[in-house]
């Protein structure tokens, strides 16, 4: 899972979206993948709710569609996984979690 993160950060792999499900202080404390969106855990139900004009105007990126491709994250995986739940109840069935999370990709960055 890292090499398919390091392909979409360095832009290699442009079709799927990195989604960030933890909070924005927590976020700026520690960091962002690259070209990674923030979408909080407690947030998504509303969001996935939303058009997609307010989605980007509340959340600074394009709404996903339900056809796109996404890859969750966190700090060490566990909110992805109910993140996943949210995202498969609003019809989204191309989401996968990324299992080692920021920790993960930070720890194989500093190499």
């Amino acid at each position: 899972m890292v090499a398919l993160v390091d392909s979409i950060t360095n832009g290699t792999c442009t079709d799927i979206t990195i989604v960030d499900v933890r909070s924005k202080d927590e976020v700026g404390a520690t960091g962002i993948i690259p070209n990674a969106h923030v979408l909080p855990l407690g947030e998504i139900d509303k969001a996935l709710a939303m058009s997609p004009e307010e989605f980007e105007t509340t959340f600074g990126f394009t709404k996903p569609t339900e056809e796109d491709h996404l890859v969750l994250y966190c700090l060490r995986g566990m909110r992805t996984e109910k993140a996943l739940v949210v995202f498969k109840e609003h019809g989204y069935n191309k989401v996968d979690t990324f299992p080692g999370s920021w920790i993960e990709w930070s720890e194989n960055t500093k190499k």
